[in-house]
């Protein structure tokens, strides 16, 4: 479409984040090792480029690239199949879970393939795909070991982060920490965040966040919400918004 003289697309940068949510407190991911391994196993690119039409970013961290916080993750663990073996075998025991994802074909390709990805590395994983509203109740009820799920995320890193990381919501059920979550650096980040007025002092400090995520592992990271909207040339005044929302009220029709 963007080769087509007749149409402007549009691609604001998202708010929120697809990934690999895992529960702690279940084997084998109450091993830090296995958490390494499943990120470490993922060919991003690959999928990305294959199963997403090369659109969205590579996620790591819980802010997408339409947020002011927004920045690279330098620890976050890179695509190495070599060291996902290697954490495997360190792990000692046979490594094996449940994904459950959303039905739907989109998200059944993905979770195959990751199957197979992680399959290379020595994990068997067992599918289980269940509908869209089973799937939102599994994870705030914590009944899950592994899913595929997707937060489309809001402006301020304060809502992308403190409900799901914050260690008050670990062991609440109904709760967004879905994988039992705590540590105690992260909660006084969270506190120090939401407290903070200055743009770049709270940069700073969930840019800190994001480290301490991408070495525990709670998640891990897939792809960036990543929104396109396609207009015809014609149309005019439309604002590209990270929430990926369409506003009409300024348009017109040339």
């Amino acid at each position: 479409m963007k080769k087509n003289a007749k149409y402007t697309v549009l691609q604001p940068g998202g708010f929120g984040y697809d990934g690999v949510y895992m529960n702690l407190t279940e084997p084998p991911f109450d091993d830090l090792r296995i958490r390494q391994a499943v990120a470490h196993a993922m060919d991003r690119e690959l999928l990305r480029k294959t199963l997403q039409f090369g659109i969205p970013d590579l996620a790591d961290s819980p802010y997408g690239p339409g947020m002011t916080v927004h920045q690279k993750v330098p620890n976050y663990p890179k695509d190495d199949l070599a060291k996902a073996k290697s954490l495997v075998a360190a792990y000692g025991k046979p490594v094996s879970f449940t994904l459950q994802f959303n039905n739907s074909p989109g998200a059944q390709r993905l979770a195959q393939s990751l199957q197979e990805m992680w399959g290379l590395a020595g994990m068997k994983v067992e599918l289980q795909p269940v509908d869209q509203n089973r799937i939102v109740q599994n994870m705030s009820s914590k009944q899950f070991v592994a899913s595929l799920y997707r937060f489309t995320g809001r402006a301020d890193p304060h809502i992308n982060t403190y409900p799901f990381f914050h260690s008050k919501f670990a062991d609440v059920t109904p709760s967004s920490n879905y994988g039992h979550y705590k540590n105690p650096k992260v909660d006084e980040l969270l506190e120090l965040g939401v407290a903070t007025v200055d743009p770049a002092k709270r940069k700073a400090i969930y840019g800190e966040l994001a480290q301490v995520l991408a070495t525990d592992l709670p998640y891990a990271y897939l792809f960036y919400v990543a929104d396109n909207i396609v207009i015809t040339r014609k149309v005019k005044g439309l604002p590209a918004v990270p929430d990926g929302l369409v506003r009409f009220a300024d348009m017109w029709l040339e």
